[in-house]
C-alpha cells in the first residue's frame, strides 16, 4: 500500500467519525434544564416541570402537558442505581434541580400524538442552590 492510499483511508475514517458525532448531536441534542419534581415513582420514573430561574417560578404550571420525563439511562433496570436515584430525589423533593442530559425520542404514546412529552436521559443532576 502506498502512503497516499493510507492517507485517503485515514481521512475518510476521520470524516465518517466527525459525521457520526454531529449526526448524534442533532438526533439526540444535549439539554440543560432547571426543573422541579412533579411526580416521582418508586420505580424511578420521574416527571419534572421546567423552572424559570429569573422569575423563580415553575413554567406554565396550569398546563397539564408542560412536564417532561427524566431519568439516568440505567434506571429502572439497575436496582441499586434506581434506589440511589429515588433516595436522592426524595431527600431533595422541594429543590430546584439543574439537569444536564440528552433528549431522547419524545414519548407520543402517553397523551397521544397531539401532546408529545420530552424524554431526557440524565447525565448529571445537581441541586441549584441559587434557586432552591
Amino acid at each position: 500500500m502506498t502512503k497516499k492510499y493510507i492517507s485517503i483511508v485515514i481521512m475518510f475514517g476521520i470524516i465518517v467519525l466527525v459525521g457520526y458525532y454531529f449526526f448524534n448531536q442533532y438526533k439526540f441534542p444535549k439539554v440543560v434544564y432547571y426543573a422541579k419534581i412533579e411526580k416521582l415513582s418508586t420505580s424511578g420514573e420521574t416527571r419534572f416541570r421546567l423552572y424559570d430561574t429569573n422569575t423563580k417560578k415553575v413554567v406554565d404550571p396550569d398546563n397539564q402537558y408542560s412536564w417532561f420525563f427524566a431519568m439516568p439511562k440505567n434506571v429502572p433496570d439497575d436496582t441499586t442505581a434506581t434506589d440511589n436515584w429515588v433516595k436522592y430525589l426524595q431527600e431533595n423533593k422541594d429543590s430546584v434541580f439543574k439537569i444536564i442530559g440528552t433528549r431522547s425520542k419524545d414519548d407520543c404514546d402517553y397523551y397521544g400524538s397531539d401532546h408529545c412529552i420530552q424524554d431526557i436521559e440524565v447525565k448529571i443532576i445537581q441541586l441549584d442552590y441559587n434557586n432552591s
